[in-house]
């Protein structure tokens, strides 16, 4: 995941999913990294997302840390009140990581296998 402040083509700092927490890659200076960092302290963040809920649920749902959706989340949300918008970047090289034939899954399970490194 890449953050950048008002120039899209200047990314000031980058973070990425390990599977268990989010780890700064890269920061422009030290304050940029320690705001990166308060993005994703390990607390629960509140997401109004319909895929999060309940067939008929309706409303926020609280994610807890330790998972893809939180991290996706915890970006969206806290970044920009610290002035920074996240832009989500595939970790991937060409040719690798989308199989047609693997369409059976569910968009959130293959965003995990990606995020995890599986081929």
């Amino acid at each position: 995941m890449e953050f950048y402040r008002d120039d899209p083509a200047k990314v000031v700092g980058t973070a990425r999913w390990d599977s268990r927490e989010a780890v700064l890659e890269r920061a422009e200076d030290e304050a940029t990294g320690r705001a990166i960092l308060r993005i994703f302290r390990p607390t629960p963040v509140v997401a109004d997302d319909a895929a999060l809920r309940t067939l008929s649920g309706r409303g926020e749902s609280v994610l807890e840390p330790g998972s893809l959706d939180w991290f996706r989340e915890a970006a969206l949300t806290r970044a920009p009140t610290i002035g920074l918008t996240p832009r989500f970047v595939p970790d991937m090289e060409p040719g690798e990581g989308y199989d047609p034939a693997a369409q059976y899954r569910k968009f959130g399970e293959q965003m995990s296998r990606f995020a995890s490194g599986e081929s």
